[in-house]
């Protein structure tokens, strides 16, 4: 493609509110990706099941500074879109089709629609260009024999030296990985059981004896909890569980390498080394409390408290 062409644009000047709200959707998505790394970047990453977390993350993350910058200033406003849509459809295909799937499409259409907004947005802004009131619009209108091919081609060197940033940060981010430093810290957790629907309380709550009996929605079943249910550590970590049940029905504490019996009306203690990094299930081992006595146990990378 012509670089003069892929600068010019048809689009009104109104195309900057456009690029203004896509761009900065992306920027600050973007930089809290380093700011908030366990929750919106290396640790959400693995929340969500995408390979090489810490790799990932912070490439993501420069990509989306970088473009993001790119649109609000328009500046090569095509190029910089296309690697924009490549991270909502992304986006979209790991946290929202999931969504679709196990809670239905009322869920998925509230949860995604900042995703659709910047996907749409940057498909527009692929088609139609910068509009008017940008970098590109100044370059385009420029006599394309002294100017426009020779801003044209500074602008496609600029998304070559945008890409070779984030490869680069992506590097610096990951080197921790491999030389990382954290030292593993001993984490005290205390952990109670709590009942919320159970047949003790069916004097209290009238609609929980249809619910109980024979084929009511919580047949076999009581409702207990864990408080908290999900806990994160950074791996290498030890933690030491205080497990309280304050009830007279037993429950356990089950991870996929660990398990622990708690006897009715006693406190437990038990440790725990966090060795692998993920998501991991916790469950009560009883058959009548699952699947809602449940929980997650959240193990950050050690490169995450790096750097």
């Amino acid at each position: 493609m012509d670089l003069q062409r892929l600068l010019s644009s048809d689009a009104p000047r109104s195309t900057i509110l456009v690029r203004i709200l896509v761009g900065s959707v992306f920027l600050s998505e973007g930089i809290q990706k380093f700011l908030f790394p366990a929750a919106l970047g290396v640790g959400r990453f693995i929340k969500i099941g995408i390979p090489a977390p810490e790799v990932m993350a912070p490439f993501v993350g420069v990509v989306e500074i970088v473009c993001g910058t790119l649109l609000i200033v328009g500046l090569a406003t095509r190029l910089a879109a296309i690697p924009l849509i490549i991270d909502m459809l992304v986006a979209i295909a790991t946290t929202k089709l999931p969504m679709l799937a196990s809670q239905g499409w009322w869920a998925m259409a509230h949860e995604a629609r900042v995703d659709w907004c910047m996907l749409l947005g940057s498909i527009y802004l692929l088609i139609v260009g910068a509009g008017g009131r940008s970098i590109d619009g100044i370059l385009s209108r420029r006599s394309a024999a002294r100017v426009g091919q020779a801003g044209a081609r500074l602008a496609y060197l600029l998304i070559v030296a945008a890409v070779a940033a984030s490869s680069t940060a992506c590097t610096r981010q990951a080197a921790p990985a491999r030389t990382a430093t954290y030292v593993p810290k001993v984490r005290t957790l205390t952990v109670t059981t709590v009942p919320l629907l159970v047949k003790e309380q069916r004097a209290l709550y009238p609609f929980l004896k249809p619910a109980f009996a024979a084929g009511g929605v919580l047949a076999g079943k009581e409702v207990y909890a864990f408080s908290p249910s999900t806990f994160t550590v950074v791996q290498g970590d030890t933690i030491h569980f205080t497990l309280i049940n304050p009830e007279d029905d037993v429950h356990s504490f089950v991870l996929p390498d660990f398990a622990v019996s708690l006897p009715g009306g006693m406190t437990t203690e038990a440790t725990y080394i966090a060795a692998r990094s993920g998501i991991f299930p916790i469950r009560c081992a009883v058959a009548s409390h699952l699947p809602m006595m449940s929980g997650e146990l959240v193990v950050l990378p050690a490169s995450v408290m790096v750097g």
